[in-house]
């Protein structure tokens, strides 16, 4: 609550502030007293607002748990400072709202007492009493004896029909609420002025300015002691003459200067610095590295493997990250491993590759990210060539059964071709080697090589080396 009041009259402060650099002696009193009424509300919703700036502190894990564990006894204090205060506060706040209801009782038991005449937009009340020329709200109170003037009575009713007398109670209430701060009386002088400058500019529009500065020099006398609600015709003479003749020319573009004042005062009332605490293992905290603006430097290890060259190089990239984009990054990566791979399925391929002319083989591994759908399109593929296979050695064996042929005849003309198979075992890091023989005939020995055989196709009757 303290706080909260702090930065009410903060904001209240730079506000009138601002008015007395700039507005103060401009002829904009409409305009003026818009200002005034809406910097006293921003005043109030201002400190209400709560926009976050969120630092993030990286801190090991040890760190935390230190924290946690170290606690410090604290002491309750009877009656605390901030206690204190709020009792002396809401004292003034009584005391206050009690001079303001007293004055409300003497004015309408002044109205109540008094002879009214009733006109079709104002009452004129008659005081027995000795009493300034004044308005309240739809009434305006004067002497029993009293003349008004046509001045007088014009001055009066344009407070009525601007309704000044509501910001008259505004003004009262913020002082009841603020009755500390020294600018919400400064905010009571000078909105009291503005009305005055208000009902001038009227009554200067209809009788011309001559005449009726004449007539407030002649009025001058000395001010009574009256209720700060009401709008007495005999106050701030000197200054109303002032301002009757002020030829300072100005825009209304003015007002925008109160913009920066505004986006000011939300920076540093309303912004509100929170610290996020991340805690990382002592490992990883110990290996950030930050630049001179903040921003986390992670630099990465990409293995390039050449297909040509059959060979892998390493290469390092560099990436700049902010604090913020960091902890999005660690949460990502807190995704478990299981959950990884229960969508993504790595299937391993070793591909042997038999060069006839230097009877060399050579292997390519080939590692393949597949989902779910996509292994088991793979395996179903396989098993439609596996069967066709199949069929096609059952038909060969049933030829040759049908066909006699001499056993000269036949190693005359057909070629026996040992093919060679090593699996290698990404998990074990083993390799494993495989023969299969077969008898082929020239025609199937010249397509032998063209095509060599696949793995998939002989699986199922190689033979393994020990």
């Amino acid at each position: 609550m303290i706080q909260y009041l702090v930065d009410v009259s903060l904001c209240s402060i730079g506000f009138i502030a601002f008015y007395y650099l700039a507005l103060r002696d401009k002829n904009f009193h409409q305009w003026n007293r818009l200002f005034l009424n809406g910097s006293l509300v921003l005043s109030l919703l201002i400190p209400l607002l709560h926009i976050p700036i969120t630092e993030i502190l990286y801190v090991a894990q040890s760190m935390t748990k230190t924290a946690q564990v170290k606690g410090v006894a604290v002491t309750t204090a009877a009656f605390t400072l901030e206690e204190l205060l709020i009792t002396i506060y809401l004292i003034g706040c009584l005391i206050m709202l009690y001079r303001f209801i007293v004055e409300l009782i003497q004015i309408n038991r002044l109205i109540s007492k008094s002879d009214k005449e009733k006109f079709p937009n104002y009452s004129l009340v008659k005081s027995e009493i000795e009493f300034p020329l004044c308005s309240f709200f739809n009434f305006i109170i004067c002497e029993k004896s009293a003349n008004i003037t046509e001045y007088e009575l014009e001055h009066e009713l344009t407070h009525i029909r601007q309704k000044h007398s509501y910001d008259k109670v505004f003004i009262e209430l913020m002082k009841i609420f603020l009755w500390f701060n020294p600018a919400i009386y400064i905010y009571q002088k000078n909105i009291h002025a503005v009305h005055e400058f208000l009902a001038d500019e009227a009554v200067v529009s209809l009788f011309g300015k001559d005449s009726y500065q004449d007539y407030l020099i002649q009025s001058l006398k000395n001010n009574q002691l009256i209720p700060c609600t009401l709008n007495p015709f005999h106050s701030l003479i000197k200054d109303r003459l002032h301002m009757l003749n002020n030829k300072k020319e100005s825009t209304k573009g003015i007002y925008l200067l109160a913009l920066p004042i505004i986006a000011c005062l939300v920076f540093f009332i309303s912004c509100e610095k929170k610290t996020e605490v991340v805690a990382v293992d002592n490992e990883a905290f110990s290996k950030l590295n930050f630049n001179e603006e903040g921003n986390i430097i992670i630099t990465d290890t990409i293995l390039v493997f050449g297909d040509s060259t059959m060979e892998e190089s390493v290469q390092y990239v560099t990436y700049e990250f902010t604090p913020e984009e960091y902890q999005e990054i660690l949460k990502k990566n807190a995704i478990s491993d299981s959950e990884q791979k229960s969508d993504l399925v790595t299937v391993v391929d070793t591909i042997v590759v038999f060069n006839e002319d230097t009877f060399k083989e050579k292997i390519r591994i080939v590692e393949t990210q597949l989902t779910k759908e996509e292994l088991k399109e793979r395996e179903r593929l396989i098993q439609i060539q596996n069967n066709d296979d199949a069929s096609r050695r059952q038909e060969d064996m049933s030829l040759g059964q049908r066909i006699n042929i001499d056993s000269k005849n036949v190693e005359s003309d057909y070629v026996t071709v040992v093919d060679t198979f090593v699996i290698y075992n990404d998990e074990t890091n083993q390799e494993k080697y495989y023969l299969y023989e077969s008898q082929l005939t020239k025609e199937e020995f010249e397509d032998h090589n063209r095509k060599p055989l696949q793995w998939d196709e002989v699986k199922d009757k190689v033979v393994r080396l020990k």
